[in-house]
């Protein structure tokens, strides 16, 4: 379960509204969360449908395509590069939807040959009952190019 406490503020507030839509239930649902709603967040959310054995970014994150230099709205993940941080991020995604419960990574200080990447994330699922058919992920950057 993610603590509260030890996010930072923006992700914090994201993970206190996603707990109020949710209520008593496992899930909220996607409708639950109108445009209107996520203003606070929407530079920093990626909203990602959940397929059979891959990931749709319906909407992806414009401080995400800043410091990646590319834009993955409407991308599948398993087409995008780079692979590593591809495959990093659908560990989580899928450790979410198994457990249909937030989870937190805190990658600072990731480096490769051509740079540093350093980031947090908050993943958060959506459906009905316990089928989970989207997630909301919130990204927290230390800084954006």
């Amino acid at each position: 379960m993610v603590d509260p406490a030890a996010l930072k503020p923006n992700l914090a507030s994201f993970y206190a509204l996603w707990t109020l839509k949710r209520g008593t239930r496992d899930l909220p649902s996607r409708r639950e969360f109108p445009f209107e709603e996520l203003g606070p967040w929407v530079g920093r959310l990626h909203l990602i449908e959940v397929l059979p054995g891959d990931f749709r970014f319906k909407v992806f994150a414009g401080r995400s395509s800043l410091r990646l230099g590319d834009e993955w709205t409407g991308r599948l993940l398993s087409e995008v590069t780079p692979r590593w941080m591809a495959e990093d991020a659908a560990i989580d995604y899928r450790r979410c939807i198994e457990t249909c419960q937030p989870i937190y990574a805190d990658r600072t200080g990731r480096e490769t040959e051509e740079r540093v990447y350093s980031w947090r994330r908050l993943i958060l699922p959506l459906g009905e009952g316990r089928t989970v058919d989207h997630l909301f992920v919130c990204m927290d950057y230390d800084f954006i190019p």
